[in-house]
């Protein structure tokens, strides 16, 4: 990982890594969206938890605002692509959730408080959310053979 590299920048290096993947999972998504498939209730409970990640984290980031910011925008992009992904299976919304998860504990470790056993809740985490997403994306491509 890109933020564990003793290295100049590897925050901003390790965030723009993890931006990347979300954005490609965005975009391979986007072919197979349905927007109805979203519910108020998915919204309100996402826009708590970024308006509470952003209380928590905006005092703390200092000069990292700018990037931290545009990292929410594209994890939210890459969250609700895979909600509203014409799909029967939950696999994407799962793997969407751990994303988020892992994504949260990693800035709630770098930014707020040592977490205990940090890395093994960010990479156990981070690699069911990257099962779930890569199985949910078969599926959806299965799914929708030919639309």
């Amino acid at each position: 990982m890109l933020f564990a590299l003793p290295i100049e920048n590897s925050f901003i290096l390790g965030l723009s890594a993890f931006a990347l993947a979300h954005v490609l999972y965005a975009c391979f998504l986007y072919h197979w969206h349905d927007v109805t498939r979203l519910t108020s209730l998915t919204i309100g409970l996402f826009a708590a938890y970024v308006v509470s990640m952003l209380f928590l984290l905006v005092p703390a980031v200092g000069a990292l605002l700018a990037p931290v910011l545009a990292y929410f925008v594209v994890i939210s992009l890459m969250f609700f692509s895979a909600f509203v992904a014409r799909t029967q299976s939950y696999t994407l919304r799962v793997g969407a959730i751990l994303f988020v998860t892992s994504d949260s504990l990693l800035a709630i470790n770098a930014f707020i408080t040592p977490l205990p056993f940090q890395s093994v809740l960010v990479m156990s985490s981070y690699y069911a959310a990257q099962y779930f997403i890569a199985t949910g994306c078969m599926a959806l491509a299965k799914e929708n053979h030919g639309n």
